[in-house]
Formats: structure tokens, C-alpha cells, sequence
């Protein structure tokens, strides 16, 4: 790991907002996703306004009648509006195409820091918001709000790394593999994790506790302030996220009380790689150019 050399405008941070906030080149704030998903969760909600909301995100726009066109799809005629593409393929699948465009925008970027390039990195995200909405069931929660939660769970890796290109771009971080990744090399360099600068970051984009304090707390569910079954289930989703994405499978099971939270056992969880890896790569098909 390279060390972190003196710097003029930027300094080691004490807190992981201090870190975020002295950031310039983060992503920007996802408003369009806050907004979007109450509206699409309302099946009362006037179709004209989604797609009146959709339409200001040029890119979201082009990407959604893209997905409706798609052969993937299967829909036969093509789509030539927003407004046309919302009613072929209904709220929840919008919903669904909009946590993962936005996510790309997010996450869809190499990390040098961490050795991962960005394609791996919308994968693991990708795979981690499968495995959450496909075991959110089990515990009551709402699947749609747990796949927003299992994309967003490593947002905090891109802040680190942006940190790391300004202080010093040749820091290379470690991973111990599942369930610690690469959370002792970063502890090491900063005195916190991902974790805690990825809900930080949430929190300043006004991500409600029920995503900030999963995320902070994903590595030690026990520490979650108001939503412990949440962090239970992206430290769970994270051994999926592994199962699926890395060359090996993990050696290390999820903690017990983990999975007792989540409702599955070891064979459930070796049981469902399969399936969240052929949803992975539904996914990619999805987002592949038709």
C-alpha cells in the first residue's frame, strides 16, 4: 500500500465527511431516483408525470425505450415515447431499469485503488442488489427498496477512491476477501471503511436511515443504530455478491446470526447462486446496445 504523500489542498481526514465533503468530483446527487421511486411505487400515480420526470434525464430517457425495443424484451412493436415504454413495461420493471441506469451512472467506473475496473465493479453491484431483493422476503421487507439498498452497499468505495487519486494515486488497497474485503487496508490508511464513507455520502444526498444505516454498518450488523435487519441482509447479499462475482467461491459462510436474521441456511444459500447469476446476466443482456 503506498503511502499518503503531504498535499497542499488535501489533507488525511479525520471523519469520513471531512473526506466526502472535500471531495469535487463525485458523482451528482441522484435526485431523479429519490423522486422517481415514491411515484413508481403508487400505482395512483398519473403516468404523464413519470415520464414528465424521466424526460429531464436525457440519458434515463434514451435507456428506457432502448430496454422496451429490446429483443430481450420480447415485445414485438417498438417503443417511440417514454410515455409508450412506461405502459409496456409498467412501473415495476421502470422502476427497476431506473435503480439500475442511475446505479451505472454511480458505480459504473473503474477504481485503481482498489484493482477493480468498471465493468466488475457494476457486476458486484449489480449481483449484491439481486441477492437482496431475492431474500427481502424472507424478513417482510420491501424487495424493490432492498435491490436500491444491494446496489448502492459499496458507493462508498468511489469516495475513496476519488480521495485516493488526488492524495495519492498510486495506493492500492488490499482485499482480505469475504466478509472483511477491503476494509483492514482501509482502516489502515484512513481510521474508517467504505461503509462508513458510502453513508456518509447517502446521507448528504438525503438517502433515508433506511439505506444510510445499513450501508454504515453492512461489516458489523450489531453496530446498526435503527435498522439491524437490513445490515444483516447486505452482509448476507455481500456473500452472494462474491459467490457470483469472484473467481472462487467465498470460504468463509456468512455469520449464523446473519443468516438466522435472513431466514436462510448454508444449502439455501449455495441453492441460489445459480439463479442470482443467470438474473445477472438477464441484467447485463438488459443494458447490452440492441
Amino acid at each position: 500500500m503506498a503511502s499518503v504523500p503531504e498535499a497542499p489542498s488535501v489533507h488525511v481526514c479525520s471523519s469520513p465527511e471531512q473526506l466526502v465533503r472535500q471531495l469535487k468530483a463525485l458523482p451528482p446527487v441522484p435526485k431523479i431516483m429519490l423522486r422517481l421511486q415514491p411515484m413508481l411505487a403508487d400505482c395512483n400515480t398519473d403516468i404523464n408525470d413519470v415520464a414528465n420526470l424521466i424526460r429531464l434525464e436525457r440519458s434515463l430517457a434514451a435507456r428506457l425505450i432502448q430496454v422496451s425495443n429490446s429483443a430481450y424484451m420480447g415485445l414485438g412493436s417498438r417503443a417511440r415515447s417514454v410515455e409508450e415504454a412506461i405502459n409496456r413495461l409498467g412501473f415495476r420493471e421502470v422502476r427497476r431499469i431506473v435503480s439500475v441506469v442511475i446505479g451505472m451512472h454511480i458505480m459504473e467506473k473503474p477504481l485503481p485503488a482498489y484493482g477493480i475496473d468498471a465493468r466488475d465493479l457494476w457486476r458486484q453491484s449489480i449481483a449484491c442488489a439481486i441477492a437482496a431483493e431475492l431474500f427481502a422476503p424472507n424478513m417482510g421487507e420491501d424487495g424493490d427498496a432492498a435491490y436500491t439498498l444491494g446496489l448502492l452497499h459499496s458507493v462508498g468505495m468511489v469516495v475513496v477512491n476519488a480521495w485516493a487519486a488526488m492524495v495519492a494515486p498510486q495506493t492500492r488497497l488490499a482485499s482480505q476477501g469475504y466478509p472483511d474485503d477491503c476494509t483492514q487496508a482501509e482502516r489502515a490508511l484512513l481510521g474508517f471503511t467504505n461503509a462508513d464513507t458510502g453513508a456518509e455520502l447517502l446521507r448528504m444526498w438525503d438517502f433515508p436511515d433506511s439505506v444510510v444505516d445499513p450501508v454504515r454498518a453492512q461489516y458489523q450488523p450489531v453496530l446498526a443504530s435503527t435498522q439491524p435487519q437490513l445490515a444483516h441482509l447486505l452482509l448476507v447479499s455481500r456473500w452472494m455478491r462474491s459467490a457470483v462475482c469472484d473467481p472462487a467461491m467465498p470460504q468463509v459462510m456468512p455469520d449464523p446470526r446473519s443468516m438466522s436474521v435472513v431466514g436462510v441456511d448454508e444449502s439455501a444459500l449455495r441453492d441460489a447462486v445459480g439463479l442470482v447469476r443467470e438474473r445477472l446476466d438477464e441484467a447485463t443482456k438488459l443494458l447490452e446496445p440492441s
